[in-house]
């Protein structure tokens, strides 16, 4: 594969041989093809499964008999008695 990269970044035209480091816009044009874009994506993906139980989690709430600050109190509560028991 690195072979296919490098040669690209040599190729001059047509019936002209190779010349090492022709074309360097490849390289940065590789770059970004093979770091920058994936790493958008995945941020891109993480957002989306955060937002989909951030969602979830909101419509659990508004389901419940209790709100946030109900259950917030209740979650400090009951650190405290398994922290002191």
């Amino acid at each position: 594969m690195f072979s296919v990269l490098q040669h690209s970044i040599d190729a001059t035209g047509i019936n002209r041989g190779p010349q090492p480091g022709h074309r360097l816009e490849i390289a940065v044009f590789y770059v970004v093809y093979f770091i920058v874009f994936p790493f958008f994506f995945v941020n891109i993906f993480v957002a989306l499964i955060i937002i989909t139980f951030q969602d979830q989690g909101q419509k659990e709430l508004e389901e419940a008999e209790i709100n946030k600050n109900q259950v917030s109190n209740f979650c400090l509560i009951e650190i405290r008695i398994c922290f002191y028991e």
